[in-house]
């Protein structure tokens, strides 16, 4: 699997020291002409947007296939997410959320020149940043975005082979010009709220009875949560968005865990196999946890093609202790990052089993409960 630690590395949150006017205050021109010392200065102190707190760097990926190119469109169907194309055909993928460090009406990081705040933040070279250029117009001529409309009308565009093979792309002056008549939808996913299976899992964690917890029942095949497990589920696989990932080998894999984790939608998903990043965030065609354009060709075909009875969603995310998997959010980091066991290069020797992780996040979840009490 490709690493996309590296990539997202060089694109990382910033961090800065004072509020956008103090470039004012510091008598840098807004004309475009600085003088060197001038150039020196923190390209931050005139940033008003803070696009690299706001844009989480997912993935990325080739439009080689028209699978491919529907699991863009897939994306786009959930809150937030938007894309980046290249003349190459290749996608970036973004979720657009503040970093919950980030001041939203300031644009400083709270978190700044603390413990707190990841390593890729506090070394990131503000005179190298691409965020700006990109993600603040509504067409950049490099790496324009892609919202629905754009991405519908870019599939349009293309050629396929019999397999499906996409041999054909639209000439990229056709596609900035296109893109230039369409207006970007921007819409940042909210903070998710409270998830009720995290609330079990505590709920479990703290009881007495947790750890000689009953059993769960048997079925038999007739039985719906059996053979129609979409029936009274808690639509997982509507509301959260999977990214695979290598398990990190080295401490600045680790920190960009600990990036990502800084903003609300995201954990990380940590299996014996490999990690993911969990986004919880909604498809805009879920009502009451049914999806709405079922049967049309509005919908997926990733989601057609979707076998309900293999459904790992509802085993991970929709039950308090799955197995196979172990959920860290942004405050239970640190129990995950103290348990990694490294060399004297930084390299990682040896990381926590998900029993072992479990067993340390409950036991700190009752020490801080404790602690309260």
């Amino acid at each position: 699997m490709q690493d996309y630690a590296e990539p997202v590395a060089d694109q990382s949150a910033h961090s800065v020291e004072a509020p956008a006017d103090v470039a004012v205050a510091m008598g840098i021109k807004s004309t475009g002409h600085l003088s060197y010392q001038e150039a020196r200065q923190s390209p931050c102190l005139s940033c008003t947007t803070s696009p690299c707190c706001t844009y989480l760097l997912l993935l990325d990926f080739a439009l080689e296939s028209l699978l491919d190119v529907d699991y863009a469109a897939y994306l786009l169907n959930f809150e937030g997410i938007v894309l980046g194309l290249g003349p190459d055909a290749k996608v970036d993928v973004y979720l657009n959320q503040p970093c919950g460090y980030l001041d939203v009406p300031t644009g400083l990081c709270t978190v700044h020149r603390t413990p707190t705040q990841p390593s890729i933040c506090s070394h990131y070279n503000d005179h190298s940043c691409g965020y700006r250029r990109r993600m603040t117009v509504d067409v950049d001529p490099v790496r324009p975005l892609m919202d629905r409309q754009r991405m519908a009308w870019y599939a349009r565009q293309l050629t396929f082979d019999e397999t499906r093979r996409v041999i054909a792309v639209p000439a990229w002056g056709d596609v900035q010009e296109a893109f230039l008549s369409m207006h970007l939808e921007r819409h940042p996913a909210p903070t998710p709220p409270p998830d009720p299976v995290t609330e079990e899992w505590r709920a479990l964690t703290l009881s007495k009875k947790s750890a000689n917890a009953k059993p769960p029942g048997t079925h038999r095949i007739a039985d719906p949560v059996v053979s129609d497990p979409c029936q009274g589920c808690g639509a997982w696989c509507c509301k959260t968005l999977l990214f695979s990932r290598d398990r990190p080998s080295e401490v600045s894999q680790l920190d960009f865990f600990r990036y990502c984790v800084g903003f609300p939608g995201v954990e990380v998903g940590v299996a014996d196999d490999g990690w993911a990043l969990i986004v919880r965030t909604t498809c805009r065609h879920l009502e009451d946890n049914r999806c709405s354009v079922f049967g049309l060709d509005e919908r997926p075909l990733k989601c057609s093609y979707y076998d309900a009875l293999k459904c790992k969603y509802r085993v991970h995310l929709g039950t308090p202790r799955p197995e196979e998997i172990v959920r860290v959010s942004a405050g239970q980091f640190a129990v995950l990052a103290e348990a990694v066991a490294f060399d004297e290069t930084g390299r990682i020797v040896e990381l926590p089993s998900v029993k072992m992780l479990r067993e340390l996040l409950e036991d700190a979840e009752r020490a801080r409960a404790d602690a309260l009490a």
